[in-house]
């Protein structure tokens, strides 16, 4: 297992700073043919993440598509068009997001 920080994301043209580094883990691991590599991405933080049939191979590249996929559908949306738990989750990712000026 590996563990990635970011101190910041850039969303379009805008960059957004994490209250605390976001640490989001890549864990490749053997399936249970014994033959077979899945992957693992997870995010600690906010308890969430998802698992593929292959390996992940270049761990900053799903880093950011998942990020971005993140932003696209819960981060950007109004409420009216998310229903319950989408709105816990995005309250959840919103939470480690500083919005402070300095």
């Amino acid at each position: 297992m590996k563990t990635y920080t970011y101190k910041r994301f850039k969303y379009h043209d805008k960059f957004y700073k994490f209250k605390e580094p976001l640490k989001v883990q890549i864990n490749n691991f053997l399936c249970y043919d014994l033959k077979t590599m899945g992957g693992e991405l997870s995010i600690p933080s906010i308890q969430d993440g998802y698992t593929k049939k292959e390996e992940i191979t270049n761990p900053e590249k799903e880093i950011k598509w998942y990020l971005t996929y993140i932003f696209d559908n819960y981060l950007t949306k109004k409420d009216e068009e998310l229903d319950d738990a989408d709105r816990a989750f995005r309250d959840k990712f919103l939470n480690l997001i500083d919005f402070s000026k300095k």
